[in-house]
């Protein structure tokens, strides 16, 4: 805490999602001391009357850390594929709901006479979509760390595809560990990475000095070529922050890092609904 009175810190923005409300999450809500004020808090930025989508067991990124939790009392969830967790006196099945031209918009309409935009309707998916659409740095073979006073807004990062590094081919532990070190070095990458595949929906550690490590990430390089070809992008991004850049202390002297969720709106727009 002294560190941070006299600013020797430095804050690294981790991910920056838009049209996605990132504190609506399984994860993180339960444990706020006033969920109630979360929730009307919401309803206060996108309204009331929402349409969820009510989401199969198996769709793709769909986590703990993605499916929502303040879901507001007047709230429906727009079933369009066989789907747990159903509330019938909240679900809105597909075929119940028409479309129509409205003065030039199109209008979906239950049975019950409830309207939305069409695009309401269509606000959960596209928020899926748009979530990860939001980019500082343009896709280069390598962008650098780049840094805004205290804040950093880009890790350094890494881009090649499955062909590219070498290292589908390799399969013995010990040419696997020694290859995965070339590679390494060629790049200049650090010792600990993330590294994403682009048949993988999330980025995984790798410590690149660990030989068992280096086998895991020749296995999983060869699966992704298995399964999308040799154009399969692998990104890798440099570990920011650090294990030992760990500051949160609990009782036992243990250090954590610690994530700030900031909510931002445009309150102009809110002005104009």
């Amino acid at each position: 805490m002294d560190a941070l009175t006299r600013g020797d810190y430095t804050v690294v923005l981790g991910e920056l999602h838009a049209g996605w409300p990132s504190f609506d999450c399984q994860v993180f809500t339960p444990s706020h001391p006033d969920v109630e004020r979360l929730r009307a808090a919401l309803a206060d930025d996108l309204g009331e009357r929402r349409v969820r989508l009510l989401f199969p067991a198996d769709w793709p990124r769909r986590t703990s850390r993605t499916a929502e939790s303040l879901t507001g009392p007047t709230d429906l969830q727009l079933a369009f594929l066989p789907a747990p967790g159903a509330d019938p006196d909240r679900v809105l099945p597909t075929v119940d709901v028409t479309v129509d031209d409205s003065d030039g918009r199109l209008v979906a309409t239950a049975r019950d006479g409830q309207r939305w935009p069409l695009t309401e309707v269509f606000s959960g998916l596209l928020a899926a979509h748009a979530v990860d659409g939001f980019k500082l740095v343009a896709a280069a073979p390598y962008t650098p760390r780049i840094t805004l006073d205290r804040l950093v807004v880009a890790r350094q990062t890494w881009r090649t595809t499955v062909s590219e590094c070498g290292l589908a081919d390799v399969t013995a532990e010990r040419d696997r560990f020694l290859a995965v070190r070339r590679w390494r070095r060629d790049l200049g990458l650090p010792e600990q990475v993330y590294v994403k595949l682009g048949t993988e929906t999330k980025p995984c550690f790798v410590d690149l000095s660990s030989p068992a490590y280096a086998a895991m990430f020749c296995a999983m390089v060869r699966a992704a070529r298995g399964d999308g070809g040799d154009g399969v992008s692998l990104v890798v991004s440099e570990m920011l922050p650090t294990p030992q850049d760990a500051w949160v202390p609990d009782g036992a002297g243990r250090r954590y890092f610690s994530e700030l969720r900031l909510h931002i709106v445009d309150e102009e727009w809110q002005a104009d609904r």
